[in-house]
């Protein structure tokens, strides 16, 4: 039987309807405090207990060597309670809140819980490229069109139209990373656009742990936004590192580099 939730007071249970962003910033249990009410970060930790309640939500707790997190999972998130598993290690994402004077971590979205099995990359060959955030990479000896995620770059000249300012830096940018190299490739949820082509993370290599610091210098869609190379888009739900890459595009608009020293 699952156990009644103790009578303390009420939590607000209003479901969010905002678009979840989870930044990619590994915080160690200890260091999130009421300084990080209504952030939202990522942890992780080993779950080493689950309290399931009548009114459908339930209480988490999460540790690692610094400490311990509870995270309150409220039902209309529809995390999948079952598939959380007691003595495995998960990143969680979720916003910071206080409940009776305890820091809390709650996840605002289904895929909030994610079990680190280690990160999953595609090995693959950059052929050519197109133009800033579009090249072309052999998969099975075939070539596919692959769209960087999250990063928009100036567009070259197209159907009489003149080519935007920066275009040809942003490509010229692109091909002295890639062109002929290995890369490795990430995917966040969405598999294809609309014109059909491949939608991932380009990473120059696989990082041992992402983080802010490895996401800025060999994830590719980050290195052209903080070098002004091009803008953050968030498109659908492919928003992995959206909050980070809309950091560095006004620090780059701040600053009036690249594509942002025009305006």
């Amino acid at each position: 039987m699952p156990s009644a939730e103790p009578e303390t007071k009420p939590r607000n249970t209003t479901t969010t309807t905002t678009t979840t962003t989870v930044p990619v910033i590994l915080t160690e249990m200890a260091a999130v405090t009421s300084s990080d009410l209504d952030k939202e970060i990522t942890v992780k930790g080993i779950i080493s207990q689950v309290r399931r309640y009548d009114s459908g939500h339930a209480l988490v707790t999460l540790t690692d060597s610094t400490g311990e997190l509870p995270v309150y999972i409220r039902r209309e998130t529809e995390v999948d309670l079952l598939a959380l598993t007691v003595g495995e290690e998960y990143e969680v994402s979720g916003k910071v809140q206080k409940h009776e004077g305890k820091v809390e971590l709650a996840p605002i979205s289904s895929n909030a819980f994610r079990l680190t099995d280690g990160y999953d990359f595609e090995q693959v060959v950059v052929e050519s490229v197109i133009d800033g955030d579009t090249v072309r990479v052999l998969i099975d000896n075939k070539p596919v069109t692959l769209r960087f995620i999250g990063v928009d770059t100036p567009e070259k000249p197209l159907n009489g139209l003149p080519a935007e300012y920066y275009a040809d830096q942003a490509t010229v940018f692109t091909s002295r990373l890639l062109k002929g190299k290995t890369v490795y490739l990430e995917k966040d949820n969405s598999d294809t656009d609309r014109y059909d082509r491949l939608l991932r993370y380009v990473w120059l290599h696989i990082p041992n742990e992402i983080t802010p610091a490895t996401l800025a210098s060999t994830n590719l869609s980050a290195v052209l936004i903080k070098n002004g190379y091009g803008e953050f888009i968030e498109v659908g739900d492919d928003n992995k590192y959206a909050t980070q890459f809309e950091l560095w595009e006004q620090q780059a608009k701040n600053s009036k580099i690249g594509m942002w020293s025009g305006n």
